[in-house]
């Protein structure tokens, strides 16, 4: 019987049950990241340890059919190009402030510490979390993906890579 990739069937599980909680705590720390400790760059940590979460347990392999690396790319550019559309949307103003400047808060802003008290803080830590998640995974995968192999140019063996599972000798 062919073991599948990726670590024991205990981390699989634990990661299926897991992973969807950590995303859910990120969304929490996104929304409450303008009134407290949090915000964009936080939800972007915890997202990216998420999908790398996924990564270890399920293997390469796996992971490259639940997150394709132009779904990365994509992340990234939207992401990076939605706050820059935030930024210059300022430049519009407000009624009250009519010829505003870059990143003026162009939305309106509610009661203090309530999830959308923060008016485009909201939306440009969204965008910088997806935009730092997409980054940090893409990094960290594209080094897992060249682990181990050798330069064409240099003469050092390659190194041996570990087994991410031990097979136990079948009793007879």
């Amino acid at each position: 019987m062919k073991t599948p990739p990726g670590m024991s069937v205990i981390v699989r599980t634990t990661t299926r049950v897991v992973s969807g909680f950590i995303l859910i705590f990120g969304c929490y720390v996104l929304a409450s990241g303008h009134s407290g400790p949090g915000g964009g760059f936080a939800f972007g940590v915890i997202v990216a340890l998420a999908l790398l979460l996924v990564l270890l347990a399920f293997g390469r392999e796996a992971a490259k059919k639940f997150i394709h690396r132009r779904i990365v790319a994509l992340a990234a550019g939207s992401s990076v190009l939605a706050l820059l559309v935030i930024g210059l949307l300022g430049y519009l103003g407000t009624p009250e402030a009519p010829g505003g400047s870059f990143f003026l808060q162009f939305l309106p802003q509610g009661k203090p510490f309530q999830t959308l008290s923060g008016g485009t803080a909201l939306l440009a830590d969204l965008a910088v979390g997806v935009m730092l998640a997409a980054l940090i995974f893409g990094v960290l995968t594209s080094l897992s993906l060249f682990h181990g192999r050798q330069r064409p140019d240099t003469s050092e063996p390659v190194e041996e890579v570990a087994p991410n599972h031990v097979d136990v000798p079948k009793e007879e």
